[in-house]
């Protein structure tokens, strides 16, 4: 579905409005093996004004690096940066703790 850029601005500021708490507070942008390319991520979101982190799981030598979108503290601010992602070209992103 494509927007307009007037529709799109009404879209985020509508789900902007939403100040109840999020299910979730992070978005999930990435996942993989490679520190560098969760951390490039990370850099690209927070270059686009979305708080970003790195977040390692597993144990050494077999950790997944999460590239995560957030914390958010309201619905709307989930909804805008979730608008934004898919803009970004991160159609996959998908909310997580």
């Amino acid at each position: 579905v494509y927007l307009t850029r007037a529709e799109r601005a009404r879209a985020v500021a509508a789900a902007v409005e939403d100040t109840s708490a999020p299910s979730s507070p992070n978005i999930q942008v990435a996942t993989g093996s490679n520190r560098e390319g969760a951390d490039a991520v990370a850099r690209r979101l927070s270059g686009a004004d979305i708080p970003s982190s790195v977040e390692a799981q597993g144990e050494e030598g077999a950790q997944v690096f999460r590239g995560l979108a957030g914390p958010c503290e309201t619905q709307g601010a989930f909804n805008a940066a979730l608008a934004k992602l898919k803009e970004l070209g991160y159609e996959d992103a998908f909310a997580t703790q």
